[in-house]
């Protein structure tokens, strides 16, 4: 069975994890949580945005990824 997984920030990290979990089936990925409204409802590569890092309170089973690549942004989150 392959684990949930929400990634964190719609970046470029984003799009490598994206092409890196392609072909394999360990992983199923749910979506994208970013805090910039203006990405909501978009998607990265054929996976959705689904809203702001509140959005993973709605999904208890799924684990976490941080793909915001600058130090101060991965500090904030």
């Amino acid at each position: 069975m392959s684990a949930l997984l929400i990634l964190i920030a719609a970046s470029g990290l984003a799009r490598e994890v994206l092409a890196t979990l392609e072909n394999q089936s360990r992983y199923r990925v749910l979506g994208i949580v970013d805090d910039e409204p203006s990405l909501h409802g978009t998607a990265v590569d054929g996976v959705g945005v689904l809203g702001p890092l509140d959005v993973i309170n709605e999904y208890h089973d799924a684990q976490l990824l941080i793909c915001a690549g600058h130090g101060r942004t991965r500090a904030i989150i």
